[in-house]
């Protein structure tokens, strides 16, 4: 797990996810945040980023929303914009059934598989 603590004082002591820094008068005032990032380290050895397309046409593309209400529909504008500059092959959705259950990896495997390109976003 990673720690990230911020300060805008050169005096401060950390206690149970608070940081407090003294002033000069001794008083103890709240200063920062503690972050902390529960993921574990990516692998980076032998990982390779893919390469970028140089056109949309013929792509298949992966929309991949949270499953929050018209998060699917704002797929279907990115979409529909996209269409306009490019011909698309094919669109495959990915999204969960409820904003509370995350997925598998087993469910994105086939699409990451077939997609060549893939859009994220956030509905609400």
């Amino acid at each position: 797990m990673t720690a990230v603590a911020s300060s805008s004082t050169a005096t401060t002591s950390t206690t149970a996810g608070s940081a407090k820094a003294t002033s000069g008068t001794g008083a103890s005032t709240a200063v920062g945040t503690l972050l902390l990032d529960p993921r574990p380290p990516l692998p980076t050895e032998g990982t390779q980023l893919a390469p970028r397309l140089t056109t949309l046409d013929g792509a298949v593309i992966a929309l991949v929303h949270n499953g929050k209400t018209h998060g699917r529909e704002l797929m279907e504008y990115v979409v529909d914009e996209l269409r306009r500059h490019w011909s698309i092959a094919e669109v495959i959705h990915l999204g969960p059934p409820s904003p509370g259950y995350g997925g598998h990896p087993d469910e994105a495997k086939p699409v990451a598989e077939e997609a060549m390109a893939a859009i994220s976003a956030i509905g609400d």
